[in-house]
């Protein structure tokens, strides 16, 4: 087996529960390198976790969707398990290929159950071994499917160590994480496994995830798959509606930043360290290279249609580890002067804020934390920086936290537009908003502020207005003051909340749920885009230009995974 540590510290960390983050790019010792992942023998490292037994390998397979799962020709291995009280299940995997042919960091796995009973076993076994709380069962079962679970290969023919991770040397252990999602929830596990020793485990990756996992679980390998919803059982549902067309893959990763300039020409993505723009009607063009950093940024804003920049640009203290804690640098790329003017940094614990330019381009706003002088707390402050003289002010409210949401034209001119508690963390404390000079810092405070977002929004031709209660959209016609409503299905109601609706253009909106959904408010009916080859994704993977004529997207289509743009088809009227 080929021995291996992947090097994932920018997406994914090496430690496990209660132990401290661990980088597999520290220097080599004696011991040679570690990957703390919990395996359960270890008192030190606490964490729920779920063994079993190897009882038979399976290798060059397919997956297949009936039992045994698996068959003849492929690159799959497959093995029997069992765990305590003999629950029986099978487990697949798959460690993806780079175009060179070289194994990659990333694979996948199926985990599959005989039928009902055993899937109730295996959540029921679950649930006590990592001490979550299982749904209730559903009133009507169905025949239980493989899981397809997308993976992340952590190491391979290590062994394990006194300490519960795994450490460099041989020993036949393979260390994977496993992120299992349906439409609903997402989540994410250790699974680690030693076919030569005919063993393996469940490991926890953190507390908070133990219900996701179970309703993941639960729903594919209990209950059973609901049927698709359709027209016939949902009659909120239509199959009329947007649809995307043919897609040209941009890139064959994902990217931090998938964007378009505000007039819907360009298409706009960070690789790298590098910042592109692509015109959108041009099916053959290549990309034209708007910015580029020495490290990947942490945030990147589009400016304007000339494809200005703004961007947040960490310098990593440690080689290879990309840190919340490194130095920052705060950038304004001028494309068509091809200047490259720092504003800040490199300083630590500076940002940007959630609006961090004025209308006007001469403000950026960035947030801090700083200590207090007597080293007992951290104190949040903004700092408005002027373009045109590169003199700074700093704000700070006495107590509370400010965020920076807008920019406000005033009669007394131009106003930053702050929140307190802007995400509701302290729930015995009401937002505040606060309107912000810039040029001196004086704060005029304005009452109550809505905590995430306008429940009231109005399209962007003005001519409705969508207002979010209570599990249901009500579209409200200015002109006419007809209202209609929308109640949403059951497996949508847990995603209904402030910022769940947004337009994306004047007839349709974008329901933020983790299976993209758009609303027709001519119709109050909604569809389920899909790509053109059948792939689809979370809401969060969509952005759509302004114009409602294109799209990119990613995730993992027939093409591999990447970044893909493709054009909105509407249906005729």
């Amino acid at each position: 087996m080929l021995r291996r540590i992947v090097n994932l510290i920018m997406a994914l960390p090496f430690f496990g529960c209660g132990s401290k983050p661990e980088s597999p790019n520290t220097p080599e010792s004696d011991q040679g390198r570690r990957v703390q992942i919990r395996i359960g023998n270890s008192e030190d490292i606490p964490a729920n976790h779920l063994p079993f037994k190897i009882v038979a390998v399976y290798e060059s397979r397919k997956p297949i969707d009936n039992a045994p799962f698996h068959a003849a020709g492929g690159d799959w291995t497959f093995f029997d398990c069992q765990a305590e009280n003999q629950t029986t299940f099978v487990v697949g995997t798959v460690t993806k290929t780079t175009d060179e042919g070289r194994p990659s960091s990333w694979g996948r796995a199926v985990l599959a159950v005989s039928d009902n009973e055993s899937g109730r076993q295996f959540v029921e076994l679950f649930a006590k071994a990592f001490d979550g709380a299982l749904p209730p069962a559903s009133s009507s079962l169905h025949p239980p499917k493989p899981m397809l679970v997308n993976t992340a290969i952590l190491a391979e023919d290590f062994h394990r160590d006194a300490g519960g991770g795994f450490a460099e040397g041989g020993g036949g252990w393979t260390a994977t994480k496993w992120f299992p999602s349906n439409d609903l929830v997402d989540a994410e596990v250790y699974f680690n496994f030693n076919l030569d020793q005919r063993t393996g485990e469940f490991s926890e990756k953190d507390t908070d995830y133990a219900d996701s996992l179970l309703s993941i679980l639960a729903s594919a390998l209990r209950d059973g798959p609901r049927p698709p919803r359709t027209p016939e059982n949902d009659p909120n549902l239509t199959l009329v509606g947007p649809a995307f067309g043919p897609a040209r893959q941009l890139l064959k990763r994902r990217s931090s930043l998938n964007t378009f300039t505000p007039d819907s020409r360009y298409a706009v993505y960070q690789d790298a360290t590098r910042i592109l723009a692509l015109v959108v009607e041009d099916v053959t063009g290549e990309p034209a290279e708007i910015a580029q950093f020495d490290h990947s940024p942490w945030q990147v804003h589009l400016v304007n249609n000339e494809m200005d920049v703004l961007a947040q640009e960490g310098v990593p203290e440690e080689q290879g580890v990309k840190s919340s804690t490194d130095p920052m640098r705060i950038w304004w790329v001028n494309r068509s002067t091809k200047e490259k003017k720092l504003l800040r940094g490199p300083e630590k614990e500076i940002g940007l804020t959630e609006a961090p330019f004025s209308p006007d381009l001469r403000f950026v706003a960035l947030d801090q934390y700083l200590n207090d002088p007597k080293g007992r707390s951290r104190n949040k402050v903004i700092h408005f920086v002027d373009r045109t003289s590169g003199a700074a002010i700093t704000v700070q409210l006495p107590k509370d936290d400010l965020s920076i949401v807008g920019w406000k034209e005033t009669t007394a001119g131009l106003r930053a537009v702050g929140v307190t508690n802007r995400w509701g963390f302290d729930k015995d404390q009401p937002s505040e908003s606060f309107l912000i000079d810039p040029t001196n810092g004086n704060l005029e405070r304005q009452g109550q502020a809505q905590r995430n977002s306008e429940k009231d929004v109005v399209s962007p031709d003005g001519k409705h207005r969508v207002q979010n209660a209570e599990g249901e959209l009500s579209v409200t016609t200015l002109e006419s003051g007809e209202v209609r409503k929308f109640s949403f299905h059951e497996e949508d109601r847990p995603f209904v909340g402030d910022a769940c609706v947004e337009w994306v253009s004047p007839d349709y909106l974008q329901f933020n749920a983790p299976r993209l959904a758009l609303i027709d408010v001519r119709t109050m009916k909604m569809n389920f885009p899909v790509s053109a080859d059948g792939s689809r994704f979370t809401a969060g993977a969509y952005t759509f230009s302004p114009d409602f004529r294109w799209v990119l997207y990613q995730g993992e289509g027939t093409d591999g995974e990447g970044v893909f743009l493709a054009p909105v088809q509407l249906p005729k009227d």
